[in-house]
């Protein structure tokens, strides 16, 4: 028989209640290992520095940098998290020359230009009130959502899913000179002569229906 099946499960109970008991050995052990495996507050700060010299010159994101210290220094050094090593890592922003090649490069990207010295401006200034200048890759995306929801973004947008599909049938899909999505495909490829052609008959066909028309309706 089962017995006891619908009664109330046992409350939990702690390893000592249970009747486990501490390994001095194994503590001392674990405390050793997590002790030497972090830095002390001096190698912390010089390894600090380095980091923020690496995110200055663009190798590393501040991001990266910070996991990098939270892996190797004790949460318990308040000594160091309130040094002025850490705080100019903390407080570090993109190199105004990088922000500013990030944000053209968005540009270029979205827009097929390059935006003017105001539009870039306004962006940056954008960004650096919402904290966005410290990591290049929210940076990045910031500037690409700004840039795809104007007018001009959603005209040059990219090509959808469906127009990907519809040019394995009919050619790639088409940009203008100005870059705009104009919805139409490349049908005859790289052939222009064949595009005049076709132009040549559209306009010779619209002509005719033309002329047809207003002297079926006794227009002179």
């Amino acid at each position: 028989m089962i017995f006891n099946l619908f009664s109330s499960p046992q409350k939990a109970r702690s390893p000592e209640q249970l009747g486990f008991k501490e390994d001095p050995e194994i503590s001392a052990f674990i405390d050793a290992n997590l002790n030497d495996s972090s830095f002390d507050t001096g190698d912390a700060e010089d390894f600090t520095s380095s980091l923020l010299g690496a995110v200055n010159a663009g190798n590393l994101d501040q991001g990266t940098a910070l996991n990098l210290i939270n892996s190797r220094v004790a949460p318990s050094n308040s000594q160091f998290f309130t040094s002025d090593a850490f705080g100019d890592l903390l407080n570090s922003q993109l190199n105004p020359t990088r922000a500013e090649g990030i944000i053209g490069d968005a540009f270029t990207t979205n827009l097929f230009r390059p935006g003017t010295q105001s539009q870039r401006n306004e962006l940056f200034a954008q960004a650096r009130d919402l904290g966005l200048l410290n990591n290049p890759n929210e940076l990045r995306q910031f500037a690409a959502r700004q840039l795809a929801r104007t007018p001009e973004g959603e005209a040059k947008r990219p090509f959808d899913q469906n127009q990907l599909r519809v040019a394995a049938y009919y050619g790639r899909p088409v940009r203008n000179e100005q870059g705009v999505n104009t919805g139409q495909y490349a049908v005859f490829g790289d052939d222009e002569a064949k595009y005049e052609a076709f132009d040549k008959g559209k306009a010779q066909t619209n002509a005719f229906l033309s002329n047809y028309l207003n002297k079926s309706m006794g227009v002179a």
